[in-house]
């Protein structure tokens, strides 16, 4: 069977980076160079899970380093296929009270986590703005 063959056009809109991103971590070695000669170049589902997953790694603040050091890991290309830890991020409401979200399902931001703090506060009728972070 054929891997299905992805231009860098289709890449950069699945994956929300741009084409000179996705240049660059095949420069560095962070992407596997595409399959095909010249003109004729394609990427596979291989290269979107690897840039999906160096998304998320951003997202959670890991440097180019990091992320190497993870996507290569000692295992080599094998490791990219085998499932791997998950990372959460945690939010605190109030104490004891937590919202807990899983990376790589939707990019985390800080306004986003602002967001989500004040609804839950509101849903429970918490006032956050009372709130004192630094005690």
């Amino acid at each position: 069977m054929e891997a299905k063959k992805i231009s860098i056009w289709q890449l950069a809109e699945l994956t929300g980076l741009s084409r000179r991103a996705i240049r660059f971590y095949v420069q560095s070695g962070l992407l596997p160079a595409p399959a095909g000669a010249g003109r004729g170049h394609y990427y596979t589902d291989e290269h979107l899970q690897i840039l999906l997953k160096i998304c998320t790694l951003k997202e959670n603040r890991h440097s180019l380093d990091e992320i190497a050091a993870i996507i290569k890991g000692p295992a080599g290309p094998a490791e990219i296929s085998m499932p791997s830890p998950t990372t959460w991020t945690r939010l605190e409401v109030c104490p004891g009270f937590e919202i807990h979200i899983q990376g790589g399902f939707y990019p985390v931001t800080p306004a986003r986590l602002r967001k989500l703090q004040k609804f839950a506060g509101q849903l429970f009728g918490i006032n956050i703005t009372e709130r004192e972070d630094s005690k």
